[in-house]
């Protein structure tokens, strides 16, 4: 169903011009012959893409697919979803799990982005059996993102590669070239390549690759990043760790806000930076790194000059299982959590030592590129005149004074 939005010509304007937007439904109960409407939905995801493509060829600016509560099976689909125009996915951000996307094939992803204002808002993205081992090279077991925007969503269980891969760039749950991920939880995602040394180069990362170039900044903001597992060879040169738990970073790009924790990887538990001179611009603020463990150092420059200084790249970050990389960052234990042990990640009420350690409020947008205000859980990012570090914000005395 195309809606088409009319406007009213102000007498002080000439003309005015307001996008057209195409507007689809997807329900368990659809029909792939049906309309597309909220009476008369869909039943395949792959399906609405086509028909909103089609209405952007036809002269729609736009369009957004609402996925109703459901699973929606990709294992058997010859195809996964290709958002190449500008196309939202939108499912119930206050509970993705309604809307599962599920992908168990074994011969393709779910999810490729491409377009500047592609979209997937509240759904939750999955692997719960198999692997995926490509051919081409490629990464991101379950999504790959050259644009657009990831919101609200959960993205989890992501396997690629095999002992015997030979896959070039491996994101277990995601390969993330540009675009915005946010208020997201990405977990438990695997990645191996062949356990050789003539392999020792190739990078196997349990949850995300984030692989930007000079102009091109992907960011990453106020997200759980969790069980991720990363496996192959490790050369001895320190050089050489590109086995990662769960974040790998290459070149340009901010991850802020962010909760890294519980990775494991024969090379680096938590977060591999590698340093390229030519597109340095990579910076990871106000994250926490915590309970991550590997052959090597839980934060590690991997392939770049041993000459290089990357520690500062991390600003204000709460670490653990590793030495603190500046003054800037803190070191942290269970201790600072709620409840770290049974999975509540919030900094503990009023004594946690993550509470306002961050950056300033002006700095987390102006200066670190942060786009969200609000927290994983909703909440006001502004709770106090700094940051919370991590991807949730407590306020330290239980309220928050505004003077209007």
């Amino acid at each position: 169903m195309k809606k088409t939005t009319s406007c009213f010509v102000a007498a002080l304007l000439s003309s005015a011009a307001f996008a057209n937007t195409a507007t689809y439904y997807v329900a368990m109960d659809g029909d792939d012959s049906a309309a597309g409407t909220a009476d008369a939905p869909l039943l395949s995801v792959l399906t609405a893409v086509t028909r909103a493509n089609e209405s952007i060829d036809g002269g729609d600016d736009s369009a957004t697919i609402h996925v109703a509560p459901g699973t929606y099976d990709l294992t058997s689909e010859e195809s996964y979803i290709m958002l190449t125009k500008a196309v939202a996915i939108v499912g119930n951000p206050d509970n993705p799990a309604q809307v599962e996307i599920l992908n168990n094939s074994t011969s393709h992803r779910a999810v490729y982005l491409e377009h500047a204002s592609s979209a997937l808002k509240g759904l939750t993205i999955k692997r719960t059996s198999g692997t995926w081992d490509p051919s081409d090279g490629s990464g991101g077991g379950l999504v790959n993102m050259e644009n657009g925007i990831i919101e609200d969503c959960v993205i989890q269980g992501g396997s690629l590669g095999s002992s015997n891969s030979t896959i070039n760039q491996q994101g277990g749950n995601v390969y993330m070239a540009g675009g915005i991920i946010r208020r997201c939880k990405i977990l438990d995602g695997y990645a191996r390549i062949k356990n050789a040394s003539s392999y020792k180069d190739n990078v196997a990362v349990g949850n995300i690759i984030v692989r930007g170039v000079t102009g091109v900044i992907p960011v990453v903001e106020n997200s759980l990043i969790s069980g991720g597992y990363g496996y192959g060879f490790v050369s001895s040169d320190v050089t050489c760790r590109k086995k990662a738990g769960n974040l790998y970073l290459y070149g340009s790009c901010r991850i802020v806000n962010c909760t890294i924790i519980n990775g494991l990887g024969n090379g680096v538990g938590g977060v591999a930076i590698c340093y390229n001179p030519d597109y340095a611009d990579c910076k990871v603020v106000n994250c926490v790194m915590y309970n991550n463990s590997g052959s090597a150092n839980y934060l590690h420059k991997d392939c770049g000059s041993n000459s290089a200084n990357i520690n500062g790249f991390f600003v204000n970050c709460a670490i653990g299982n590793a030495a603190k990389p500046n003054d800037t960052c803190i070191g942290v234990d269970a201790a600072a959590f709620e409840n770290f042990s049974g999975g509540d990640y919030r900094p503990l009420k009023d004594a946690s030592s993550l509470i306002d350690a961050g950056t300033s409020r002006g700095d987390y947008k102006s200066v670190y590129g942060a786009t969200s205000d609000t927290d994983l859980a909703g909440g006001s990012r502004f709770g106090g005149r700094n940051l919370d570090i991590g991807c949730y914000e407590r306020v330290k005395y239980g309220f928050i004074i505004t003077v209007q």
